[in-house]
This record gives C-alpha cells, structure tokens and sequence, in this order.
C-alpha cells in the first residue's frame, strides 16, 4: 500500500523515502520490492541497527542522519514519502508536514502510519510526555493518529493547491507479540527513537526506571495474552495522501 505512486504505475518503479525510518522496517521491506529506496532518521545508533537488517536482507539502501524538519534532498526527490510511527514526533509539526510535501513529486504519494490517542501507543507516549515534561494539549504527537487534525496540517502546509490533496484514511491495529512482558519493555527501549532518547536524558538523573516501571505497567493493564507471553494489538491511523500532478 505505502510504495503504490499511483493507481496504475508499480512499486519497483519507485524512488522512495522512507523519513524517521527507526531501524528500518519500511525501508528494507520497500527495497526488497524493488524501490530505489533511502532511509533518514535522526538516531544514528537505530540506522546502525538497519544497516544490519539491510545487509541481512541483501537490500541496498542509501542510509541519511536527518531532521524530518529540514529534509536534505531538493523539491520534487520522491515519488514516495513514507513514515510509519516517525515523523509524529517532529517538534515542528507544520515544518515537517511541509517538508513531506515538498520532497514529494507531482503524482506522488505520501504515506503514513500514525499512533491514535486512544490506543496502547498512544497511552505510552502520554506516558514519555509525563515524564519528561509533558507538551502542550495542543502539541500532542497523537494528534497525527486524529484524520481531521491531519487533513488540516497537511491543506495548510500544502503552498501549491491544498484543495488538489487527495486523503484517505483507514484505522488498523499493529500486534505485537513477546515471548515476555519484560522482553517486550526491552525491545521498545532498544529499538524505539522516542524511548532511546528518552533514556538517554532520564537515566543520568535517576528517572529512567520509574517511567520504565510506568510503562511495563501499561503494558499489563492491555495484555491480551493469557499464557505468560505479552500480546499488544495497539491502534493506528494509516493516511494516504496523493500528490496532484
């Protein structure tokens, strides 16, 4: 769904962006169709573990530390921009709407999955908020799981012809599944950029294992499994924007 440019051209045709790309799921999965694929994202320590899943995979990616802000490629790079639970945590959230638009061709695609409020995810970044400092109501990086705030973000940003936007939306849900509840917490705070940056400033105060113990509790509380093992079916919005020619 996310490497379609349009309804009639195929993926491996595609020059994709992947931005906020974490550890690289979208990315390694969009070159193994076929796509002319680069990877940006603002923890190098996470593109040092996509590395290894590329190279795993035999994909050949071009891996880019960048700010979802400030897009290092010129107007019109990519048929396909995507970003799956990354670019919601831009500070500057009209800036990066902004930028997705601008790197993305005439007839392009933009594609993204986003943590609703209400779900396990959503409740886990609330969590971060708390604990380090929580943003404004009006600044909430769930607000991109909302299909009405996320219509407007981008129709504003759009300085070409916002009313030539095309949007679709679907709400779906991501399971995932660990052998443990403290195996799911390890993972999450090894291979997610907002946990690891989240460490990275708590743990030097003493602070990181009082909103890990938060969020082992969370995780609990919404455990779907029965059998020792955790289950998580957390919500998100996927959002489909098409880029008019």
């Amino acid at each position: 769904m996310l490497l379609t440019v349009d309804r009639h051209e195929r993926a491996t045709e595609a020059a994709v962006l992947d931005v906020a790309t974490g550890t690289g799921n979208v990315a390694v999965a969009a070159a193994k169709r076929g796509a002319s694929v680069t990877g940006l994202d603002l923890t190098p320590e996470l593109l040092d573990r996509a590395r290894a899943r590329a190279a795993a995979a035999g994909a050949s990616i071009d891996w880019i530390v960048g700010d979802a802000e400030l897009l290092p490629f010129p107007d019109a790079s990519f048929d396909v921009v995507t970003s799956t639970f990354g670019v919601m945590f831009a500070p500057d959230r009209d800036r990066a709407a902004a930028e997705l638009l601008r790197v993305c061709r005439p007839g392009g695609v933009i594609g993204l999955c986003c943590w609703t409020p209400e779900g396990v995810a959503g409740q886990y970044i609330d969590l971060l908020g708390r604990h380090l400092g929580a943003q404004p109501d009006d600044k909430r990086s769930t607000d991109w799981g909302r299909q009405r705030w996320v219509h407007d973000l981008f129709t504003g940003a759009d300085a070409r012809d916002s009313g030539g936007l095309e949007f679709e939306f679907a709400l779906d849900h991501a399971v995932a599944e660990f052998g443990s509840l403290d195996a799911g917490v390890e993972f999450l705070e090894c291979n997610y950029g907002c946990a690891v940056t989240s460490r990275a400033k708590l743990e030097p105060a003493g602070r990181w294992e009082a909103l890990r113990a938060d969020i082992r509790s969370l995780f609990d509380a919404n455990n779907r499994s029965a059998s020792g093992s955790l289950l998580l079916a957390e919500e998100y919005l996927q959002t489909i924007i098409r880029i008019p020619r």
